[in-house]
């Protein structure tokens, strides 16, 4: 019995040879592979040797031989097959380990690579010898991963090396593992290649890795899992994910809602903080004010009772006394103490951890990177049979004074604020702002005039003075009545509506202040 290895990641290879020899295989293997068998004082024969082929290329031709993919690909019960291999006198293959060059983390580790170096990552005869064993799974064992070695051996030694009397499924699960393995290699080698030449190729490859499965998915009825792109986009390659460090498991809800509150937030380069419950905000304040007051001011002006259950995001690393904040603050409305789901944010200091954890046993306390929201993935939503993709909503906004009085420092923010704020509503979404909280939200309704509505009645006599953002235009002018009779002294929104001219108009009527973006925000 011969056992090929050829491995970039040498984890447990010393185990894995050894148990192979101790067995009885003879062990062929490969450049580095060899060296590191042979240390281990495990004999080991080079391929080298076993083709009677030198290297060539600089090591580019190694394994790329008739006597390596014929001894792994014939069919070990057809007479063909056999009579041929007799003929040239080559020998069975009967097990293959192998892992290829990290092209991945090459070319994500440094930005500054260059394509002919890139290149050099790109493994040729790993893939080839995977998918031949694979291929021949009945008869091979396609063994990609350091992960299944221990397996591996158990199977050798309980069904005394005979490939064929090992479990189907185990064999057929080693193949998938393999063609997977490949298929993730080459999908990242595209990306790589694509580099932005087009935004939405004809074709298009995803490698997704499981994360966690989650406690169930939108409801309890439904199972639910999480998974993270792979990607050479170097951002995404540092984010790990989202790191748990107390609480109850994620539900499907829990992710969604928590990557809803950190986009917000992280939308910001202020500190900012966000309740969020369903994907809107119910809460949000952003000045250069420690957490712990933002939550005062967010808390005591938004939707409080909405708050309740929500999802909490800072883009500020948590100290001890925000943490003291959450655990103490009540509800401005019942007086109860306030019970969040999660809290997320960049970081968190340990006293702060320590701290929090007393708030509750069930508190999801999640620390994530900010910067992955800073790549250039597109979006994409999943449909019956397929999906949408678009370009992720990262434009920059220059706002047209329309008509109305010269706005101060302090209104400026509150512009810049409102129209993040936006964008982050469900449509048609309306926000009302004032220093730089969140004081009443309109979601989700077909019609914008009933969002307007909802986000006055929340904001009640508060509006007075605020500013007041429309993710979209104002198709009629009765919105416009509305934020004029509850007091709103600015309104900022995309404009482009035939009926600007009437929008207009009835701004000037309540001497409101317009500005327009020319770019919209839907979101759903």
């Amino acid at each position: 019995m011969k056992a090929l290895i050829a491995v970039y990641n040498k984890d447990n290879l010393d185990f894995f040879a050894r148990s192979l020899y101790e067995l009885g295989w003879e062990i062929l293997a490969t450049g580095g592979t060899f060296k590191k068998i042979k240390s281990a004082g495990i004999p080991v024969t080079s391929v080298a040797d076993f083709t009677n082929q030198d290297e060539l290329l600089e090591g580019r031709v190694k394994t790329l031989h008739p006597k390596i993919y014929a001894g792994i690909l014939y069919r070990r019960n057809n007479s063909s097959d056999i009579a041929e291999m007799q003929k040239v006198n080559f020998e069975a293959i009967d097990l293959v380990a192998c892992n290829l060059y990290p092209f991945f983390e090459t070319v994500t580790d440094n930005n500054n690579i260059l394509i002919e170096q890139a290149v050099e990552q790109i493994d040729i005869g790993g893939p080839t010898m995977l998918r031949a064993s694979a291929k021949n799974f009945n008869d091979v064992l396609s063994v990609s991963n350091p992960n299944s070695y221990q397996e591996v051996v158990q199977y050798l030694k309980k069904f005394n090396n005979n490939i064929r009397d090992i479990p189907l499924n185990f064999k057929q699960k080693l193949a998938e593992d393999t063609f997977l393995h490949t298929a993730k290699y080459d999908a990242l080698i595209a990306e790589y290649f694509n580099d932005g030449l087009n935004v939405f190729p004809n074709e298009k490859v995803f490698s997704i890795s499981k994360i966690k499965e989650l406690r169930y998915g939108e409801n309890p009825h439904q199972e639910g899992a999480l998974y993270k792109l792979n990607s050479v986009d170097s951002n995404t390659r540092a984010n790990t994910g989202p790191i748990q460090h107390h609480g109850k498991d994620m539900s499907y809800v829990n992710v969604l809602d928590a990557d809803a509150a950190y986009k917000l937030v992280c939308d910001l380069n202020e500190p900012a903080l966000a309740i969020i419950k369903h994907t809107n905000p119910c809460c949000f304040a952003s000045s250069d004010k420690s957490l712990s007051l933002l939550y005062d001011d967010a808390l005591d002006n938004g939707d409080a009772l909405s708050a309740f259950g929500g999802i909490v995001a800072v883009n500020r690393r948590i100290d001890k006394d925000f943490a003291d904040a959450l655990r103490k603050k009540v509800s401005p409305i019942n007086g109860n103490k306030m019970f969040f789901e999660i809290i997320i944010s960049p970081g968190i200091d340990d006293d702060a951890l320590e701290h929090l954890k007393k708030k509750s046993k069930d508190l999801r306390i999640v620390t994530m990177n900010p910067y992955f929201f800073e790549n250039n993935l597109n979006d994409y939503v999943t449909v019956h049979g397929g999906f949408l993709t678009q370009t992720v909503d990262h434009s920059a906004v220059k706002f047209e004074h329309i008509t109305g009085k010269n706005i101060s420092v302090i209104e400026e923010n509150d512009i810049n604020i409102a129209w993040k704020v936006v964008k982050h509503i469900k449509s048609n979404a309306i926000a009302i702002v004032k220093n730089g909280i969140l004081l009443g939200m309109g979601a989700g309704q077909p019609n914008r005039v009933e969002s307007t509505k909802l986000a006055i009645n929340a904001a009640g006599g508060r509006a007075v003075g605020a500013v007041l953002a429309s993710d979209a235009f104002f198709p009629f002018p009765d919105s416009i009545e509305v934020a004029g009779q509850a007091g709103i002294d600015i309104i900022i929104q995309p404009g482009g509506s035939i009926r600007d001219n009437d929008t207009i108009t009835t701004v000037k009527k309540f001497k409101m202040t317009l500005f327009h973006t020319g770019i919209r925000h839907f979101r759903h």
